[in-house]
């Protein structure tokens, strides 16, 4: 059965780095390296690494680069932009000295929509578009 390598991985707000510590390795050509928008997959002898991505990423622009004095490969990939709702709208109510909203989101993971409710009782004057409530 294949052993996993020692790794790590970083997140930042833009990418997602792995390293991976591969020290029976001389040169980046003996990794066999599949890299998707979800899952990194490695494969080196008996060292194999199978993993889900933290985030999405884009895989067609992941960056590799081997440190042969380390033995250690370090993988980034820019994270994917992916909306976290399909829609979503608001509602509001004015009324004097209160503020009724309501927000519903549809998220894309394909979980039930979510309405959560927001409501403000004003206190003295307040101005909205030019009236005075």
């Amino acid at each position: 059965m294949p052993t996993p390598p020692q790794h790590s991985v970083t997140v930042s707000d833009d990418s997602v780095c792995v390293r991976v510590e591969l020290p029976l390795v001389n040169k980046a050509g003996e990794v066999d390296l599949n890299i998707s928008p979800e899952r990194l997959h490695l494969i080196v002898g008996d060292v194999e690494l199978d993993m889900a991505l933290p985030h999405k990423v884009k895989d067609e622009e992941a960056a590799a680069k081997f440190d042969k004095k380390a033995h250690v490969l370090t993988l980034t990939m820019p994270r994917a932009s992916v909306p976290s709702v399909i829609s979503d709208s608001v509602d509001a109510k004015f009324e004097p000295r209160r503020l009724a909203m309501t927000f519903r989101s549809e998220p894309i993971s394909g979980a039930a929509p979510h309405t959560h409710k927001l409501e403000l009782q004003l206190a003295g004057t307040v101005n909205v578009d030019g009236c005075r409530c």
